[in-house]
């Protein structure tokens, strides 16, 4: 027969409390976090947390948890990680997995349920996607097209282009928004999918706050736009421009008739966070002021403007190059 005062024992944390295991640890981690963080990012959590971490370790003791065991996990998750079990997942993935199972690590030391790693957890490393951007020619094709397209969803893809906003954005966009008289535009709001419940049996979309503070801004409109607004302004405030309703557009929905655009514009394989990019290095490449740039883009830190959102094409480069000295006695 087993023995039970043993058993206890291995089970045991400080104090002689039972430790909890990694499943009730994630559950009271994301109780807490959900006051700072926002639904989806509760969701997505949520969502690594059902789908891959508990699977395999959900019922380990937090206590008895390794720097070993999680190491193993990512490797394992990276060969057969999807849900089915039939392919790998990429280094991204497998760093945002392990992510979330060092920060539930890191609360349950936090909160005496464990000791900590003596060194840090390595993740895969995250591989910097490279970014395509419009080529003037194109541009110039789309927005043809656009000032001819009877969908209204055309000024959602006509408003990134000249303003940078983000798909969500574009969706929660109503008219009350857009100041046309002074040239103004208001995020105020985004869409956002998120949980449904306390489980993972569904989600739905909703609008939310913005990605962070900073997306909280006004932009100031560019003329070309205020005119293409003008032309397709509603008078009721509460309707979505994307729609022309009181009900926004679902952003796959959005996505699909961007792509139907861009391939009336004979541009393909574009996904719609090109224009984002397109815009901002079009910016830097004009003089735009940087910090003013970075507020419009709703960023934190210019760092994540030059860093993350800026392309420099082979003009720019050409021309900087021209600014080394030539030297008269070479």
């Amino acid at each position: 027969m087993p023995n039970r005062k043993n058993k206890r024992k291995r089970t045991a944390g400080a104090g002689g409390k039972v430790s909890p295991t990694v499943r009730d640890v994630g559950r009271m981690w994301l109780a807490e976090e959900k006051a700072e963080l926002k639904a989806s990012t509760i969701w997505r959590y949520s969502y690594l947390l059902d789908c891959q971490i508990y699977p395999k370790l959900g019922d380990v003791r937090i206590r008895d948890l390794t720097q070993e065991m999680m190491q193993e996990f990512a490797k394992e998750i990276k060969q057969t990680g999807r849900i089915n079990g039939s392919a790998p997942l990429s280094d991204n993935y497998v760093s945002s997995v392990v992510g979330v199972l060092s920060d539930l690590q890191e609360y349950a030391v936090k909160k005496k349920m464990c000791h900590p790693f003596i060194f840090p957890i390595s993740k895969p490393g995250m591989k910097k996607t490279r970014h395509t951007i419009l080529s003037v020619g194109e541009i110039s094709r789309l927005l043809t097209c656009l000032n001819e397209a009877k969908e209204t969803a055309a000024a959602g893809v006509a408003i990134t282009l000249y303003a940078g906003l983000r798909v969500g954005e574009v969706c929660a966009l109503q008219w009350k928004d857009i100041d046309l008289e002074n040239g103004i535009l208001t995020v105020r709001k985004t869409v956002q999918r998120v949980q449904k419940g306390d489980g993972i049996d569904g989600s739905y979309l909703r609008l939310d706050r913005p990605k962070t503070p900073c997306s909280m801004r006004e932009i100031p409109l560019h003329p070309n736009l205020i005119r293409m607004l003008k032309e397709r302004e509603e008078k009721n405030g509460n309707l979505f421009v994307l729609t022309g309703t009181e009900q926004f557009m679902n952003p796959a929905t959005y996505e699909y008739q961007y792509h139907r655009m861009m391939k009336k514009a004979c541009i393909t394989d574009v996904n719609y966070h090109t224009l984002r990019h397109s815009f901002t290095t079009i910016c830097v490449e004009e003089g735009v002021d940087i910090k003013a740039l970075s507020e419009i883009l709703g960023h934190s830190k210019v760092a994540t403007t030059l860093d993350i959102y800026t392309h420099p094409t082979i003009a720019m480069k050409k021309r900087e190059i021209m600014k080394f000295p030539a030297f008269d006695n070479w």
